[in-house]
């Protein structure tokens, strides 16, 4: 949130009036904030990028979630949650040991939305989730920012660089779901 903004964020918290866009009149508000982080705030207000007060005003309860790769315990009940809402859909698949090796192996940078969503795609696909994580890890974009695995997967410049048609088929269809 950029810094004015946070200053107007905390107006609202002190005065509890809010002036509607395109209005003159303030109304006044009773509301309860919830705030969720994927940073760390005082480091943030170290170097100048938030609020010391509006830190202050917000930090009346900490609750820490732990990210998913510190609570791996968890994967298994989330696992079940997205297997059986996709079974209802018609997305049968059942996880196997190698899969949950898998898991248990992958560090996931992208917490548990980026769990979900290698559970998704293995089921919509009818892939393995190793075959997954193996795509997100090649999936990392290189330092000049291109993507060198969709370069070499659709135009490749050695024979090595050759995947299959329907590799490269399944690469364009999780794009297109991505997007």
């Amino acid at each position: 949130m950029p810094l004015e903004v946070q200053t107007h964020f905390l107006r609202v918290l002190e005065e509890k009036k809010i002036r509607p866009v395109g209005t003159m009149a303030t109304r006044q508000v009773d509301v309860q904030i919830i705030a969720a982080s994927n940073r760390s705030l005082e480091t943030m207000v170290g170097e100048k990028k938030f609020r010391d007060d509006l830190l202050y005003r917000l930090n009346v309860m900490r609750i820490h979630v732990p990210p998913l790769r510190e609570r791996l315990q968890d994967a298994r009940s989330i696992a079940d949650k997205v297997c059986s809402d996709l079974a209802a859909q018609g997305f049968n698949h059942e996880l196997t040991f190698e899969d949950w090796e898998e898991i248990d192996r992958y560090s996931w940078p992208g917490n548990i939305r980026q769990f979900t969503n290698i559970l998704k795609r293995a089921m919509y696909l009818k892939t393995s989730i190793k075959e997954q994580i193996d795509q997100e890890k090649a999936a990392d974009v290189s330092k000049d920012g291109e993507n060198t695995k969709d370069l070499t997967l659709f135009r490749p410049k050695r024979p090595e660089d050759i995947h299959p048609a329907k590799e490269v088929y399944r690469e364009y269809v999780m794009h297109v779901l991505e997007l």
